[in-house]
């Protein structure tokens, strides 16, 4: 157990808080507990299918608080606007869902490939401009609508982490009518 501590969920412990992050680090986990299977196959195999339920931010709607990271590149951030462009079957408001995709595809998903125009709800819901999504991702670190949107995001908490630890109520997910994103 402590070797997993150690080598796997340390660093993502101390640094969950962080919305505009969540999504890729919720990623990027995923990935890493897949990973300890060459060390610990039984460890690897009961992690990743409990975070399986818990990959709220790799929804199509909070997904788009990526485009918020700084330590998003670029390229990932112009496939999500393309992926964003895409048209969507059913455009309907529907209740958020989680990830449901199987755990051979998250070991080789990337960001861009949870995008859909339904990133743009979120902003509306969180009455935030989406007219630097017009420009290349290069130049939103002077538009002033997107930092604005930024700092806003960066004071934002992850829910249920917060909640995990001792941080005060909530729930497991953002989507139940918490406070959360």
């Amino acid at each position: 157990m402590c070797c997993f501590v150690v080598l796997v969920y340390l660093e993502w412990w101390f640094t969950a808080p962080s919305v505009v992050q969540a999504p890729r680090r919720d990623l990027n986990l995923m990935k890493a507990l897949l990973n300890y299977s060459t060390t610990n196959s039984a460890i690897s195999t009961a992690t990743s299918e409990k975070l399986q339920r818990h990959l709220w931010y790799l929804s199509e709607e909070l997904v788009g608080l990526t485009l918020f990271d700084e330590d998003v590149s670029l390229a990932m951030k112009r496939r999500m606007l393309e992926s964003m462009k895409r048209q969507v079957e059913d455009e309907d408001e529907e209740t958020l869902k989680r990830c449901s995709r199987d755990l051979a595809t998250l070991a080789v998903s990337q960001l861009d490939s949870f995008a859909s125009p339904k990133i743009v709800r979120l902003f509306e819901k969180l009455y935030l401009a989406t007219d630097f999504l017009e420009a290349d991702p290069s130049s939103w670190g002077t538009n002033r609508t997107f930092r604005a949107a930024q700092d806003q995001l960066k004071t934002l908490k992850v829910v249920n982490d917060h909640a995990e630890r001792g941080g005060g109520g909530g729930s497991s997910h953002p989507g139940s009518g918490s406070t959360g994103p």
